[in-house]
């Protein structure tokens, strides 16, 4: 049953506008990845250009957001957040304008990826300043969740877009919700004066990425990335093998579906101690390696098509887990950096999982793919792992306290 504590959050009288734009404001990430293949398809592009356009708008998105959270961490998230909804907007206008023209079309989406909005860092950083502790796993439980509809929504978007007009819509329809979003959220601070520290150095250049801690859920998160790129080949494969009513599509409605009820049943406990989070993570990771390896081609048809909806019931709860303990080992000065980092090295492994996916499949067929996504899995159950007995062996012979800053070792 859904913890009732999920409506309690949603009372605060911040909730409405902070969460409502920023989920406005992050349509056009999903809406993308949706419209890009469908109005490159449209102007007769193979699937090689529309696979490299789709590469240069998530690649560069990623290389962009690190320096957007910086900027908000400095204190200037309303300059940031309408700056880049505004010139990312121009980079879609480019995008819906360019016709048959890939020059265009690729410069273009890179100047929207470069400068895609930091909505999502800025709602990670801002949880903790509007609801407190046992609340905040359960903020944490809406973020996640409310995000997999966008990956459900944002696709049934685009394809009323395409029938509508026609699939150049969809990139028109990214700059109204960019601006829409921008113009809906409540900016407030996410770092008082006295968090903002000002680093010298090779310190200042790194940022939240001095941390041991902090490096080692960017590994956990990176492989969690390469299962959620792999997945598409993944279903894909499967589709092609066995005749599956709605093809890949209802498979990936599947894992969002999981996650997005996972992310709201599992998603609960204390906040307060960084063991108590290390160990959940560990758990639900282990849950998730186990949920693909049934997707193995021996396994009956049923038990391979439910893998996608248990991955993503443990997927959830892993993400919600893994954001929490961000706010814990990052100075409030860095968090939204922090979380840019974050959901760039997903990005970065999902292109990767599907890179390696699509060769492997070519070479070898599903069991391939299967066992290099149980094999991701299991390195972020190793790195969630590390983090645990780092954090043990840190904090041996001292009493653990809330928010306990044992993995604020840059070791």
């Amino acid at each position: 049953m859904i913890n009732l504590g999920l409506v309690d959050v949603l009372r605060s009288s911040r909730v409405p506008r902070l969460a409502g734009g920023t989920l406005v404001g992050r349509i056009p990430n999903a809406l993308a990845l949706a419209a890009i293949p469908m109005q490159l398809r449209y102007a007769d592009q193979s699937w090689l250009t529309v696979g490299a356009a789709a590469a240069v708008y998530s690649l560069l998105s990623a290389a962009g957001s690190p320096i957007w959270g910086r900027m908000v961490d400095r204190g200037r998230a309303r300059f940031a957040i309408w700056l880049t909804s505004i010139v990312s907007g121009f980079g879609f206008l480019g995008f819906a304008a360019s016709g048959h023209s890939m020059v265009v079309a690729f410069v273009a989406l890179g100047v929207a990826g470069v400068f895609n909005p930091p909505f999502e860092p800025y709602l990670r950083s801002a949880w903790p300043r509007i609801v407190r502790g046992p609340l905040l796993m359960k903020a944490y439980a809406f973020d996640s969740a409310s995000q997999e509809l966008l990956f459900i929504v944002a696709p049934l978007v685009a394809t009323a877009s395409a029938i509508v007009l026609n699939p150049t819509l969809a990139s028109y329809l990214c700059i109204v919700f960019l601006l829409l979003g921008a113009w809906m959220i409540e900016v407030m601070p996410t770092a008082d004066a006295e968090d903002r520290v000002e680093h010298m150095g090779f310190r200042r250049v790194i940022g939240p990425l001095f941390f041991g801690a902090f490096r080692l859920l960017m590994c956990c998160a990176a492989m969690i990335g390469v299962t959620i790129g792999a997945m598409a080949i993944l279903g894909g494969r499967l589709t092609e093998s066995h005749t599956s009513v709605g093809g890949v599509g209802i498979l990936l409605s599947l894992h969002g579906c999981g996650a997005f009820i996972g992310a709201l049943t599992l998603s609960g406990g204390d906040t307060e101690k960084i063991g108590n989070l290390t160990k959940r993570l560990i758990a639900v990771l282990v849950a998730f390696s186990a949920s693909w390896a049934l997707a193995a081609p021996f396994f009956p048809v049923l038990v391979q098509e439910s893998s996608f909806f248990f991955a993503g019931f443990f997927m959830g709860p892993a993400l919600t887990w893994t954001f929490a303990l961000v706010n814990a080992s990052i100075p409030k000065g860095e968090i939204s950096e922090a979380f840019s980092w974050l959901g760039g090295i997903i990005v970065v492994g999902s292109s990767g999982g599907s890179f390696l996916a699509g060769t492997l499949g070519s070479w070898s067929g599903q069991s391939a793919v299967v066992v290099m996504i149980v094999a991701a899995s299991v390195l972020a159950v190793g790195a969630a792992a590390t983090l645990n007995l780092r954090s043990a062996r840190t904090s041996a012979g001292r009493e653990a306290g809330p928010l306990d800053s044992v993995t604020l070792s840059s070791g």
